[in-house]
């Protein structure tokens, strides 16, 4: 195992764990309230969010961090720790299981340690650069090549469209319904790549994102054996809008060439 992020592998991986269970002992009653378009936020998220902060000012306090509910900033170079406190707002608030927490620490704009902990399922899952992802410490990695006829897609929920995104998502999977073994829709980014991590699904599609939705994941799913880029073809960064990611290239191509037939993309 390259061993360069493995201790900051294991900080994050005991931060997301104490996060929640010490915050949800003290939170009292769950406060939630509508936040922006088609979302919410809850008075956990924000305590959560609190939590890791304060504990990574305190123990780096020269990184940088992004954070979805208090901190946005822009990538730089520089280590930073890009925090979502609840990835799949609207599943907890409402009492679906597929919610977590998940921090990443990024270098160079690059995901090198990443932490998701998902409560209710009691699944804690780590990666770090060059080291492999795991499950509760057991290595894990994405399934065997499927063909398109065998694979089960997920896709992410429809966001706030202010750039026509669901318009796109909709042909999008309607080009691919036929196609494909089944798709489906999970409300959760964080459960989206674990399970592409695993090979219990095949394909991932996503539009309309953030820095904390994505990064903890990629890193679990790439060290997983998973190959990403965006749906024009592009190679996945920091400024990506969209993406697919499979652990057989020959799926990512054929997504890819599924969108360009549409021709509702504009590169990216």
């Amino acid at each position: 195992m390259d061993t360069q992020y493995i201790d900051d592998m294991r900080y994050v991986s005991s931060l997301t764990v104490a996060a929640y269970h010490e915050t949800i002992e003290k939170s009292g009653q769950l406060h939630i309230q509508q936040k922006g378009i088609r979302d919410l936020v809850t008075s956990l998220d924000f305590a959560i969010e609190n939590y890791i902060v304060a504990n990574i000012q305190r123990d780096f306090p020269d990184d940088a961090i992004i954070a979805e509910e208090t901190h946005h900033h822009i990538l730089t170079d520089k280590r930073t720790w890009v925090i979502d406190p609840i990835d799949g707002t609207v599943n907890f608030a409402r009492g679906f299981p597929f919610f977590g927490v998940q921090v990443a620490l990024m270098v160079n704009k690059e995901p090198v340690a990443s932490s998701i902990y998902l409560p209710a399922l009691k699944e804690h899952y780590t990666a770090c650069l060059g080291g492999g992802s795991f499950l509760d410490g057991r290595r894990i990695a994405a399934g065997s090549h499927k063909s398109v006829g065998e694979a089960i897609l997920t896709i992410g929920d429809f966001g706030t469209d202010q750039q026509g995104d669901n318009a796109r998502q909709i042909e999008g999977m309607k080009s691919l319904a036929g196609d494909v073994l089944k798709i489906k829709m999970f409300g959760a980014a964080c459960y989206d790549f674990v399970t592409l991590a695993r090979g219990i699904s095949d394909i991932v599609v996503m539009f309309d994102f953030g820095l904390w939705d994505i990064m903890p994941g990629l890193l679990i799913a790439r060290e997983a054996g998973v190959t990403f880029r965006t749906l024009t073809g592009n190679p996945l960064n920091e400024h990506a809008k969209n993406l697919v990611g499979s652990n057989n290239p020959t799926l990512v191509d054929f997504v890819i060439s599924k969108f360009e037939a549409c021709g509702i993309l504009q590169a990216n």
